[in-house]
């Protein structure tokens, strides 16, 4: 990553961050978070705000009791 700003490194590492989380690989995903929060904070809630992962789930968008399959 030589050659790119501690910015443009902290973005790639939480994007990667939230592709490692997408996998299900959380451990990875903290370590590069970390990582990505060292280099530049602000960077890393781009990342999040852009993918909408700190975004809270919507009741919404649960399926209602008529919507759920019968037992």
């Amino acid at each position: 990553m030589s050659g790119t700003s501690s910015h443009d490194q902290a973005r790639e590492l939480a994007e990667q961050a939230v592709r490692q989380q997408e996998a299900g690989r959380d451990a990875d995903a903290d370590a590069s978070f970390d990582a990505a929060t060292k280099l530049d904070p602000d960077a890393v809630v781009e990342v999040l705000d852009e993918t909408g992962a700190n975004t809270a789930p919507d009741s919404r968008d649960d399926r209602t009791d008529r919507e759920k399959p019968l037992p």
